[in-house]
């Protein structure tokens, strides 16, 4: 059986996932699913927070809790759903 561990707060950095945002479908989908949930939420897009260029104002608040643990859920979201889909 196979499992899958995913890093928690604290393995956060700007941009992660952005590479495979940009060339799989499937990892894009899944977290721009995840984002049209928790956007309403957050009151801004978590999308933009997450691929944010690292340094910038958007990227540091992926150092409070409030924006890393969604971000995390919706990377991971991606990750799985993409790994699901190569078997």
């Amino acid at each position: 059986r196979t499992a899958f561990l995913f890093s928690g707060q604290g393995s956060q950095r700007a941009g992660a996932g952005a590479g495979l945002y940009a060339v799989e479908p499937v990892f894009k989908a899944a977290v721009d699913e995840a984002c049209r949930h928790l956007d309403p939420l957050l009151g801004r897009s978590l999308a933009e927070i997450m691929f944010a260029e690292p340094g910038s104002e958007p990227a540091r608040l992926l150092d409070h809790t409030r924006y890393t643990q969604p971000a995390l859920f919706a990377l991971h979201l991606g990750l799985h759903r993409l790994l699901e889909h190569h078997g």
